[in-house]
């Protein structure tokens, strides 16, 4: 720890600040054995809460396959996880409940036997679970065993039903839960004890039905790890990556969001509407202050170097590729493992140029620490958030040359100043021959202004955003008394030429207060594009037909308010009120549901006069 750390730990100790008004938790499925960036940041978000703040974070894990025990020790032995840093696991826990906490989780009742386990079934056997599959391969059960080799919990998954069954230590029923989240939620009721609390979610799965939890003093987070958006996707308004529907459509319901970069947000608020619950933080490092303008003789120039998951979405056979071409004597080594390792091992094993200047290394822990003798870093992903080892890299003057995609590497890395963006694997082989050529003075300064902008991404400013999005989420007053919500419909829908006008009106007794932070948004019925429009003072609204079809093939829009009361969101349903049922605009035309709410639907050519 270094000194500037230590004074600002006495600093928080002498002030009171031990976290003892709220507790901070970090929510995830799983800790791989080998893993990404995702986990590295919320391990890194823990200990700085550590370190700096003086705080104890409880990291969350729900992944019955966790060996908890062999994943604390390989993360302790690693220094992932600091004293203050405890990782638990639900599975783990429950298996150590008394009847009596087993009882407290509030589980119901069934009349229905609990079935024998098929003998005949084929099985997986571990100290801790037996799960037994299906003829298509599928789980249909799975038991999970306490130390003694007894069971505490039997999982029933045939039929699409869901039975979670509980055992006490003497093997008597307890009580069952119908779905998994249930049981969740309790355990999160345990590990909060309901006090004031803060959760931050990491992953998208659980992030898809996290927001069903509410509770007056939990406040539950999700952190934005990677585009919400399909990498080929040209528009803001979707599609959106059908793994993250589930945040993405409930997302006025978590107490905050955090995004990486601005870029991110901004996207966002123009899909779904802006609100106080959505911040922006990004991923931070350590900043290594060692003095860059000493060449160490171990960073040739031509050396360079990629941190990644060998899979489809970073692409790594294109970094290979501009490597390939680059001038004489360039040289890449691959740190990292996965699916295409072979796939990208053939790649290099079939061209002797390639043979010569690229070597895997595999998973290196902490590969981060091997930059500082690299040249240059390559990143060539299809998507990303904002990429830790471009950060990591640059605090060791290690220069990126990245793939300018949508998000990240635009707000990390100034083209030509301390660093370069490309485009495709020809840009990159261009970079990198630039880089080459450049004199040692240029690198030098190159190397340097990459430190200084890594200096934005410092621990100690991340944390102190954190704490600032804590303060805020903790202290907004609790849910009140209910109010009445405004109920808003469209009085009258006319059309100009190729849009769509529509009057916006209060019914039932109800009034918009502060309408100029609501919106008008419009969500496809698959939900994968969404377009918002603020509330105008006059309320009323002009949907071109031409930004509506920009959103693909989406055959009906429904219409939905977003009302902001305070830092609560809600969204609602807009009624069709008006006279005219059917107002046709370019390719679409309004038109009443069964429940007399207002949705657009796509017209076929013949409604439109043509």
């Amino acid at each position: 720890m270094t000194i500037r750390r230590i004074l600002r730990k006495l600093r928080r100790q002498g002030s009171g600040n031990a976290g003892s008004e709220f507790r901070v938790f970090e929510l995830t499925w799983s800790i791989p054995a080998e893993f990404g960036g995702m986990t590295s940041v919320l391990l890194r978000r823990a200990r700085n809460l550590v370190g700096l703040e003086n705080r104890t974070v409880d990291v969350l894990t729900l992944d019955y396959k966790l060996d908890l025990s062999a994943t604390v020790t390989r993360l302790t032995e690693s220094e992932e996880i600091v004293p203050g840093v405890t990782v638990r696991n639900i599975w783990h826990e429950l298996a150590e409940f008394s009847r009596r906490q087993l009882e407290s989780l509030g589980a119901g009742s069934s009349e229905m036997a609990v079935p024998e386990a098929d003998a005949s079934a084929s099985i997986r056997e571990t100290a801790r679970f037996i799960e037994y599959y299906d003829a298509e391969g599928s789980v249909e059960r799975v038991d999970h065993r306490r130390t003694d080799g007894s069971i505490f919990l039997t999982d029933l998954r045939s039929e699409g039903a869901r039975r979670l069954i509980l055992f006490d230590p003497n093997g008597r029923y307890v009580g069952e839960f119908s779905r998994a989240r249930d049981l969740y939620f309790s355990w999160l009721d345990h590990v909060t004890e309901l006090k004031p609390s803060v959760v931050i979610n990491e992953s998208k799965f659980v992030g898809g039905f996290l927001h069903h939890y509410q509770r007056d003093q939990v406040k539950v987070g999700q952190v934005l790890h990677n585009t919400h958006l399909e990498p080929t996707s040209d528009s803001p308004y979707g599609p959106f990556t059908r793994s993250r529907l589930g945040v993405l459509s409930n997302w006025h319901k978590f107490d905050f969001l955090v995004f990486l970069t601005k870029k991110q947000k901004a996207d966002f608020v123009s899909a779904f509407g802006d609100s106080p619950t959505l911040f922006v933080i990004p991923n931070c490092t350590e900043i290594v202050t060692e003095d860059l303008t000493r060449q160490s003789p171990e960073r040739d120039v031509r050396a360079g170097a990629v941190v990644a998951r060998l899979s489809n979405q970073k692409r790594v056979d294109q970094a290979i590729s501009a490597v390939g071409a680059a001038s004489d004597g360039v040289s890449l080594d691959v740190f990292g493992d996965g699916d295409l390792r072979s796939r990208l091992e053939s790649q290099v094993d079939g061209n002797a140029v390639l043979a010569s200047r690229i070597t895997f290394k595999g998973f290196v822990q902490n590969a981060a620490d091997e930059l500082a003798a690299y040249s240059f870093i390559l990143l060539t992903s299809a998507y990303d958030g904002l990429s830790l080892v471009l950060i990591e890299a640059m605090s060791r003057g290690c220069i990126p040359i990245a793939y300018d995609i949508r998000y990240g590497p635009s707000e990390v890395v100034d083209d030509g100043i301390n660093g370069f963006l490309t485009h495709d694997v020809n840009g990159t082989t261009a970079a990198i021959n630039r880089l080459v050529a450049m004199t040692p003075t240029e690198i030098a300064e190159l190397r340097k202004a990459a430190q200084r902008k890594s200096k934005e991404f410092d621990d100690e400013q991340i944390t102190d955003r954190w704490e600032a999005l804590f303060k805020e989420v903790v202290s907004s007053p609790q849910d009140g008394p209910a109010r009445k919500f405004p109920k808003i419909a469209a009085e009258r829908i006319t059309a100009d030429g190729s849009e769509l006008q529509l009057s916006l009106t209060t019914v039932a007794d109800t009034k918009i207060t502060d309408a100029d932070s609501d919106y008008f948004v419009l969500v496809s019925r698959d939900r994968r594009f969404s377009v918002a429009f603020p509330m105008p003072p006059d309320q009323v609204l002009s949907i071109p037909a031409e930004l509506l079809a920009q959103t693909g093939p989406s055959p009906v829009f429904d219409a939905w308010y977003l009302h902001r009361d305070g830092r609560k969101v809600v969204r609602r349903r807009v009624l069709h009120a008006a006279s005219s049922t059917d107002t046709v605009a370019g390719e679409f035309a309004s038109y009443a549901t069964i429940h007399g709410n207002l949705s657009l639907k796509r017209t076929p050519a013949e409604a439109r006069g043509h």
